[in-house]
């Protein structure tokens, strides 16, 4: 069968009609079951689609916040610049390091209280001795203190 010969086969089919009484009689079933006449007002469903509304606009700024927060830094000339300086600050802490060693020379801090400092002279340790034959590159020691100042 296709649907032509089903569609000739509906319009043939009787078609039912309500009796005067029909309305009526209806009403009449309703009342005796106590529900009342007149239907309930349709529940208000804009409620919903307001609530899923400002879900869906909550979720887009919370997303968009976190996009914003957590890109990643344009690259460019800015971040070469920003390298350049780094590079800058950290070989001018390498020059004031090498100056303080220089200042320094083979004593090492240990620590201290209030009233006491512990300086280790590397220079009285076999270790860091100079090689015999080899002129030493600081001046020695004078033995005095025997490394606590």
């Amino acid at each position: 069968m296709n649907e032509r010969d089903l569609r000739r086969a509906l319009r043939e089919l009787p078609v039912p009609r309500a009796g005067q009484t029909f309305t009526r009689e209806v009403l009449q079933r309703l009342e005796r079951a106590g529900s009342p006449a007149t239907p309930a007002p349709a529940p208000r469903r804009w409620a919903p689609r307001w609530s899923l509304a400002a879900a869906a606009a909550l979720t887009l700024a919370l997303g968009a916040a976190a996009a914003w927060r957590f890109a990643p830094e344009p690259t460019g000339a800015s971040d070469v610049h920003s390298l350049h300086q780094e590079s800058e600050r950290l070989r001018g802490e390498i020059r004031a390091l090498e100056r303080r060693l220089d200042d320094t020379g083979t004593l090492l801090y240990v620590g201290g209280t209030e009233t006491i400092d512990l300086v280790l002279d590397l220079s009285q340790l076999p270790a860091f001795a100079p090689l015999d034959g080899a002129e030493e590159a600081r001046p020695p020691h004078d033995g005095r203190s025997g490394g606590v100042l």
